[in-house]
Formats: structure tokens, sequence, C-alpha cells
């Protein structure tokens, strides 16, 4: 598989999704349906906070199998009405990679992308990944 999900083993309700080289947006909208409907995500309580990291470590291109803005309209009409959408409840996502590529594919999103934004969310390991959540938890009144 070209999108590993799982949630963390460090962190609770912390979800992890790792692209890998080779990506495509089929493999997206299959990762999308399969997490709504994984059962750790699913077992996790209404209200609790979720949390995301994502890997884009092993990537640097977009995939060549459609247009991204068309793929990622298609992805979010399938997630933005579950309750399983990730991340949710206050959570954030921190990004692993490339600050030029995750650029691009946060553009893609629709994500804005300033300097506070790249700071903050656009990390080079996931052990600082999981130190931003850790403090976006703290700030917020949630403590582990």
């Amino acid at each position: 598989m070209t999108i590993e999900f799982s949630f963390d083993d460090e962190l609770p309700q912390v979800f992890v999704v790792i692209f890998k080289n080779g990506w495509r947006w089929a493999d997206y909208h299959t990762g999308n349906q399969a997490f709504l409907i994984y059962p750790p995500n699913v077992a996790i309580p209404e209200g609790v906070r979720v949390d995301q990291i994502v890997d884009w470590r092993n990537t640097a291109t977009l995939p060549p199998d459609g247009i991204g803005a068309i793929n990622v309209k298609i992805g979010r009409s399938k997630t933005v009405n579950s309750p399983y959408d990730i991340p949710r409840n206050g959570g954030i996502t921190v990004y692993l990679g490339n600050m030029s590529f995750i650029g691009a594919m946060l553009r893609t999103f629709g994500v804005p992308l300033d300097r506070q934004t790249a700071r903050e969310h656009i990390v080079s390991n996931i052990e600082m990944a999981r130190q931003i959540i850790v403090d976006a938890r703290a700030k917020s009144g949630l403590v582990e």
C-alpha cells in the first residue's frame, strides 16, 4: 500500500498517515474510505480530540493520475460530514517533509500556508511533530 495509516504508539489519539513514493489519487480515496471505518478510529468516544501527523518525507511529486484539486474535492465530500474525519474536536495536523513540497500539497488541499503555519506545522521528524501536538494540547488545556 502506498498510503499507510495507523494510530501512533507514543501519543493517544494521534493518527499517522504515511505517503510513500508512487502513491496515486486512487490510493488517497481508498485510504479516506478505510479510515472512516477503521475500528480504532470509530472506537474513539464522541468529543475526544484527535490530532494527525501526515508524513510526506518519502514522496516528492504529486500523483499523475488526476487533477489534485478535483480529487481533493471528491475526497473531502466523503469525509467532511463524517463524525470520524481527522483531525477533529480541536485536533491539529502536523506535516513531515520538505517545506516546498508540503507547501504545494497544502495549496492542492486548499490549506493556506503562511510563515507562522509553516513554522508551527511543518517539521522534519516525528518526535518534533509529537512535541507540537503535546504543546498544542497543553495550550488548549488537554493534558495527557
